[in-house]
């Protein structure tokens, strides 16, 4: 090689390694440590979510028991999760949305319990007993539609993290070890 030929690649060659840095390996890092981020918090709401279903399954009748589905993580970067894939994003999404639709029919249901519970005319309590019936039948739909979503979701941003450049994943639970674990929380008498 010439002496103008190695002056003219010397930048070029010298830029290479922060341009591969810049352009794929420090999104993909990026987009991955978002992921686990959500996976992590994912796996929190889905051992809620099975806990519940698992309550469900028991009480039938009533299965109103204090809802804690944390979106912290979720809130926090929502100004990043714009570097996620569009289909991640909007199961993600919807998955969110679906909790803040839990949190207000669950809320709804413990205020017209409340209701019914200072209830004294039988007319009010009748009224008030259908629409806990019917609210509680719609927060179980909620939920197994939360669950559905959210196990999804959760695949999906696996599947973030395994096609980056980084070391190996860790290992997500499988849904039926989550609802394993629910079941076994419930038989300890945990709470939820």
């Amino acid at each position: 090689m010439d002496d103008t030929t190695k002056f003219l690649l010397g930048p070029v060659l010298a830029l290479l390694p922060i341009l591969v840095w810049e352009l794929a390996i420090k999104p993909s890092r990026r987009r991955r440590n978002l992921a686990l981020l959500l996976i992590a918090e994912l796996e929190l709401n889905l051992e809620e979510l099975a806990y519940y279903r698992v309550f469900r399954e028991e009480n039938a009748e009533n299965y109103l028991v204090n809802l804690l589905l944390p979106r912290s993580s979720f809130t926090a970067v929502q100004g990043m999760i714009a570097e996620l894939p569009a289909s991640d994003l909007r199961d993600l999404v919807r998955f969110y949305a679906l909790t803040e639709k839990i949190d207000a029919t669950h809320v709804k249901l413990a205020a017209t319990l409340a209701i019914l519970n200072s209830s004294t005319t039988p007319d009010d309590k009748a009224i008030l007993s259908a629409a806990i019936s019917a609210g509680t039948q719609r927060l179980g739909r909620i939920l197994d539609e939360a669950w559905d979503l959210g196990a999804e979701a959760r695949l999906s941003l696996d599947d973030v993290v395994r096609s980056s450049w980084m070391d190996a994943p860790p290992v997500i639970a499988s849904t039926e070890s989550i609802m394993s674990s629910a079941r076994s929380r419930r038989a300890q008498g945990f709470s939820a």
